[in-house]
């Protein structure tokens, strides 16, 4: 077992869990720990904005016992492909598209969203209208989870969007986990100048609301 650091807004609190890079997500689930709302249903599908390899959906969907459905979207072809392998190999129940993250399908009950390491990538106006359209959707009582990396350089914004979803029922937390990484990556990083002994991320989190009705629209 591993020593989890987990800094939530407001307490402080630590916990244990195994080194695996899927845990990132996993672990910012307060679902995945009695404490924080183990008894939480799971989603019915999950719909991974910007999702890359697809990786965090896959990890949410493994982490809810891999019932929930997971639609993948990202505007590269590359990334859908590669999405759609990552579904594959973890044997998750998927699909990938090209698309566009502010032109999102209408988010139905029972959905999760996810959207993790994209905000920070986006142009201003296009990040400040997607989180509108969470913000929006946290609103309506659908599940949000977003990831960024834990350096406020790169999200300047993240206080205040951070306030926003708190305020609507969310949380904010800041995660480190030591990691000990395949011999080969430690060549890579070493070769790099570089030392990563942990692997660090921020996550905001708002938990659906029993009292929510209806499709949430975020497009």
């Amino acid at each position: 077992m591993r020593d989890v650091r987990h800094n939530r807004t407001g307490p402080h609190a630590r916990c244990t869990d195994t080194c695996c890079p899927s845990r990132l997500t996993r672990r910012a689930l307060p679902g995945r720990d009695r404490a924080l709302g183990a008894d939480a249903a799971p989603p019915r599908s999950v719909l991974d904005v910007g999702c890359g390899t697809g990786v965090a959906g896959a990890a949410w969907a493994l982490a809810a016992g891999g019932t929930p459905h997971v639609t993948g979207v990202d505007r590269h072809p590359w990334a859908v492909e590669e999405a759609r392998w990552t579904y594959r190999q973890l044997r998750v129940e998927g699909r990938a598209r090209a698309g566009d993250v502010i032109r999102l399908p209408p988010i139905a009950p029972g959905t999760a969203v996810v959207a993790a390491y994209v905000l920070n990538e986006l142009p201003v106006v296009t990040r400040e209208g997607l989180e509108a359209r969470l913000i929006d959707a946290a609103g309506r009582g659908t599940t949000i989870l977003i990831i960024e990396p834990i350096a406020r350089a790169v999200a300047p914004w993240w206080d205040a969007l951070a306030s926003r979803l708190v305020a609507t029922g969310g949380r904010a937390d800041e995660w480190r986990f030591p990691v000990e990484l395949p011999a080969p990556l430690r060549v890579l990083d070493k070769a790099a100048g570089l030392d990563h002994h942990e692997i660090t991320a921020r996550s905001l989190y708002c938990p659906a609301r029993p009292d929510s009705s209806g499709p949430s629209r975020v497009e």
